[in-house]
């Protein structure tokens, strides 16, 4: 009987708080005192509550909560301090009235929660709630999560902007001094690789932070805050920002900044840090390639940009397969960024993970999450490489350029031009021939001299099926013979039977052989 009652009065007394709070905040609403609603903060019973593990905040705790207005404020239990939480809870109730006298909209509920650490050692929302600690509230620094959670801003550009606009946060940099430099084009983007001390240095994130207000307050004066709310990728508005600002900024961000905008940024033990959008999880390693803000945002606008390209091209050419690639691509995937120095790219279809050691191949080795490649003999290795390669070789040559795979055609040239003098033999040049003649047939009409990468390609691996076994391995072979995990010649007994004996360009055409006639 007296649990039961127990329950009760818990119930009760609960009860009373919401109808208190509820008729305080209709008053607010209504042109009533906020004096009295946050005077009674200092009086309104502090409840026993608790967090329960989710998705976005995967730590249960128990906590003591009181209502602050329309919003409620957490204390994790090991660090209550009813002094400190009252005092939060008003800080929390006062910031949120800024917010709504700076934009002219009235706030979402908001639940926060102060704990002892936070994930990331800042402050973080997910929804409609805020984790971050005593500190942050009173330092300020939670404010971009707070204002992120009550008006359901999907971006931290916008989190951040909106704080400094509301609470005036300018921090006196010269963005015009800074943008004249064209090296810091990138920066305007104000993705979260910008925003945060865990990648840039400071002065990179003190002008994100600021590049971040001021747009915030050129949409806000110009076009309203419901426009600004829907304005997730700040490329739309850079030119006629920078316009009125007097400003250098380039407007011409890369393609898919939108999809950029939406990552988040943060740490991990034994990582340089850690990159979340949609359903990729991205790790940089300490030693590996992506170690500044500028190459990782690249890195992702062109990864996005070319996965469309290569999406496109599979429906074009293997419809059937369409529909298993779009679903392939919706599973959670890690990639981690390694040292080129040490590891090789390559891709794990069993656990969903890539490992790249340089940003050239990464639509090549995503071809092998996407497609079921056939697993019942290492002889099917080059079938599966030339089937990512065939899909993704025009993507990687337009975003990655002459650096893909082999440095292109150039360098075939300036490798056969040292070693003809003094290592060259008649099969070299009997090689380097029929791969000049094919050259000469497949290069496009509108193609520089010696420019036309996928002509060479094509040349190299058709000149390397037909006279294999013709000609003796040449020098200027030599160099490609390293390209494919599982070598031409590393034993003669294997030799024949090796499936991965065929060259990236090999297998390429070698598949459009079997495309075309089967």
């Amino acid at each position: 009987m007296r649990k039961h009652i127990h329950i009760s009065n818990a119930l009760l007394r609960l009860t009373s708080v919401l109808l208190a709070a509820l008729f305080l905040f209709g008053c607010a609403a209504e042109g009533g005192n906020r004096a009295e609603t946050e005077a009674s903060i200092d009086t309104a019973e502090i409840l026993e509550s608790k967090h329960d593990r989710e998705p976005g905040y995967a730590a249960a705790f128990k906590t003591h909560m009181l209502l602050a207005g329309q919003s409620s404020v957490h204390m994790e239990n090991r660090i209550y301090d009813e002094t400190l939480l009252r005092s939060s809870a008003k800080t929390v109730f006062n910031d949120l009235n800024a917010a709504e006298d700076a934009v002219g909209e009235k706030p979402g509920t908001v639940t926060v929660y102060i704990v002892g650490k936070t994930l990331d050692d800042r402050p973080e929302a997910v929804g409609s709630k805020v984790f971050c600690t005593a500190e942050d509230i009173s330092g300020g620094s939670y404010r971009a999560a707070l204002l992120g959670a009550a008006y359901g801003l999907p971006t931290e550009w916008q989190q951040v902007g909106l704080s400094g606009y509301v609470f005036d946060e300018e921090g006196g940099a010269d963005l015009k001094g800074y943008y004249e430099n064209g090296d810091h084009a990138l920066t305007a983007s104000c993705s979260a690789l910008y925003l945060y001390p865990v990648i840039a240095d400071e002065e990179t994130v003190l002008y994100a932070r600021e590049t971040a207000r001021a747009l915030a307050a050129f949409v806000i004066e110009k076009d309203g805050f419901s426009a600004f709310c829907e304005t997730s990728d700040t490329a739309p508005v850079l030119p006629a920002w920078a316009e009125s600002a007097g400003l250098s900024v380039s407007p011409a961000l890369p393609e898919k900044s939108a999809e950029a905008a939406k990552l988040k940024v943060g740490t991990e033990k034994n990582y340089l840090c850690v990159l979340t959008l949609d359903d990729i999880t991205i790790y940089a390693t300490k030693d590996g390639w992506g170690r500044d803000p500028d190459t990782l945002y690249t890195f992702i606008c062109d990864y996005f940009a070319g996965m469309d390209l290569v999406m496109g091209q599979i429906r074009a050419e293997a419809p059937a397969a369409y529909e298993t690639a779009v679903a392939e691509l919706k599973k959670p995937v890690r990639i981690t960024l390694t040292d080129p120095m040490t590891t090789a790219s390559y891709a794990d279809d069993q656990k969903n993970e890539i490992h790249l050691s340089k940003p050239g191949v990464i639509w090549h080795e995503t071809m092998h999450l996407v497609f079921d490649e056939p697993r019942s003999s290492d002889r099917f290795g080059w079938l599966n490489e030339g089937i990512a390669e065939h899909f993704t070789y025009a993507t990687a040559t337009l975003y990655a350029s002459i650096d893909y795979i082999s440095g292109g055609f150039d360098a075939y040239l300036d490798f056969f031009e040292d070693v003809s003098s003094k290592e060259a033999n008649d099969d070299d040049m009997v090689f380097h021939q029929s791969v000049m003649n094919l050259y000469e047939k497949f290069r496009s009409p509108d193609a520089v001299e010696y420019d036309d990468q996928t002509a060479y390609f094509r040349a190299y691996g058709i000149s390397s099926l037909l006279l294999y076994g013709v000609i003796e391995r040449s020098q200027v072979r030599r160099m490609y013979d390293y390209s494919v995990a599982a070598k031409r010649d590393m034993s003669a007994g294997k030799k024949e039977n090796d499936g991965n004996a065929l060259s990236y360009p090999e297998a390429e055409v070698m598949y459009e052989y079997l495309a075309a006639v089967y």
